[in-house]
């Protein structure tokens, strides 16, 4: 997991890149926020919180823009009852940018454009 600050929809957002999480979700205070549209998820999502609840989440944000380094890109964020971050950004959002985590030098790459990759964070 890594944390840091970036712009979702043209506003900080505190964001965590978490590998362990299935999708993508945004706080519901964040949301009203950036005032944002939701949907309704097509199947329910079942997520056990890291205090061993079980929350059934149904609202979706669609088409939401994270601009990192001047480079925008869209993700789906799941409303989601949290308040230590704004956004997580999980594994279906890492995967389609071939995200790399890297420990040793401490930064987050991940792939925009076929043969480049972008650094994202700082550790």
């Amino acid at each position: 997991m890594v944390e840091d600050t970036f712009l979702v929809n043209s506003f900080p957002a505190r964001k965590l890149f978490d590998s362990g999480a299935s999708h993508s979700f945004i706080s519901q205070t964040f949301k009203h926020r950036l005032h944002l549209i939701y949907d309704t998820l097509d199947i329910p999502l079942s997520v056990a919180t890291p205090l061993g609840d079980l929350s059934i989440l149904e609202l979706v944000c669609r088409g939401c823009v994270i601009s990192l380094n001047n480079v925008q890109l869209r993700v789906d964020l799941i409303i989601l009852l949290m308040s230590e971050f704004d956004v997580i950004p999980g594994m279906d959002w890492l995967s389609s940018y071939h995200v790399k985590i890297n420990c040793f030098a401490k930064i987050v790459c991940l792939r925009v454009f076929r043969e480049a990759e972008l650094v994202v964070a700082t550790l």
